[in-house]
């Protein structure tokens, strides 16, 4: 029978193996492959995305007032007038931008994080793709 003190160093030399373990997914790029799927699974725009996210980023360059309540209308604005989906498009530029499925409101977001990060994360995000 193990003692305390054992368990405790099995556990945490076990949790310091899942660190690792993720450190070593994460180098190896399946973060990327991760959000190729979930693009492909969820949104069903795999294909096109790179297409789409770089027609997105002219849209971005183009807003001078990167603030939320006046970036929000003129991307949707731009999603509605090319009769693009709502949730593929808005999905695909959660997916680059944040890497999740989830979080706050997009244009909080990109907000907070400025024009050019914003741009140069959705950049890294097209790459991402494109190298799966």
């Amino acid at each position: 029978m193990r003692t305390n003190e054992e368990r405790s160093r099995l556990i945490h030399k076990r949790t310091a193996e899942i660190k690792r373990e993720k450190q070593n997914r994460i180098q190896r790029g399946l973060d990327a492959v991760c959000i190729a799927v979930c693009l492909l699974l969820v949104t069903g725009i795999g294909a096109w995305m790179p297409e789409l996210m770089t027609e997105l980023i002219g849209v971005l360059e183009g807003i001078e007032d990167f603030s939320s309540a006046a970036a929000e209308p003129v991307v949707l604005g731009w999603i509605t007038d090319k009769g693009y989906h709502m949730g593929n498009v808005m999905n695909a530029f959660r997916l680059t931008v944040v890497g999740e499925c989830k979080g706050p409101h997009m244009f909080d977001i990109t907000e907070l994080l400025g024009k050019e990060e914003t741009i140069r994360r959705v950049k890294a995000g097209i790459e991402n793709i494109k190298a799966c």
